[in-house]
């Protein structure tokens, strides 16, 4: 499987990499590179974190990502390809937040939903309408061009906070009438320990490491949700 950094370096030395690709057959698709079929012409390469944490990776181990390696490929190769390997790193972080990745149900369990915590739930039904094209391309078109399908969009919504991007940049949130990240809401759940789920008619929080089912209530309901006197 490819890890970023994927890139493909040729016998003259030429590097072939894009940041938002981390498949060498997309990259080679990409740049219309063609191999010999006598012999090697390029060689895979892939740079990846030893402990496969890119937001605080240990240490980056390079590795050659064929069967066999070529007899012209050289630690000159190799020196160029960490050379790109840097522009790589200071691109990512330019667009990478290197926080803490929090598992919501590892957390204490919410017992009582607060009047706070639904009226973010009513933010993320606002914006949930559009998540499919919005988060989801948000997130994979804007940086990358099952948990179960009704909290797919929430599992979206907080990897998106994870990339620094203006509030322009994200896709398809143009009627989205909030300032910074479009999804914070969902992030700021998340954060809480609740991880919302919707069936199509009814919304859910589910909290604690059995994802027990903590706050319910149906759409028309969390729609007409204002203040203190609804609960």
């Amino acid at each position: 499987m490819c890890k970023a950094f994927s890139c493909i370096v040729d016998k003259n030395k030429r590097v072939y990499w894009k940041l938002n690709l981390d498949s060498h057959d997309k990259i080679i698709s990409e740049f219309k590179l063609n191999e010999k079929k006598d012999s090697l012409s390029f060689v895979r390469v892939e740079v990846s974190p030893k402990n496969s944490s890119y937001l605080k990776p240990d240490k980056w181990v390079f590795k050659v990502d064929e069967d066999s390696i070529p007899d012209w490929f050289s630690p000159s190769h190799k020196d160029v390809v960490m050379r790109e390997f840097k522009v790589f790193k200071r691109e990512l972080y330019k667009i990478v937040v290197r926080k803490p990745i929090v598992h919501p149900f590892h957390l204490k369990a919410v017992r009582r939903v607060s009047l706070k915590q639904k009226l973010l739930l009513k933010q993320w039904d606002s914006v949930r309408g559009s998540v499919w094209g919005s988060v989801g391309g948000s997130v994979w078109d804007s940086v990358w061009d099952s948990v179960g399908g009704s909290v797919w969009g929430s599992v979206r919504g907080y990897i998106g906070s994870f990339f620094k991007l203006e509030r322009s940049q994200w896709k398809y949130t143009d009627k989205i009438k909030t300032s910074g990240y479009p999804f914070q809401s969902v992030v700021d759940l998340w954060g809480m320990g609740l991880v919302p789920s919707f069936d199509g008619t009814t919304w859910r929080l589910h909290a604690g490491e059995k994802a027990k089912v903590v706050f319910s209530i149906k759409k028309e309901d969390l729609v007409k949700l204002k203040g203190a006197d609804n609960l």
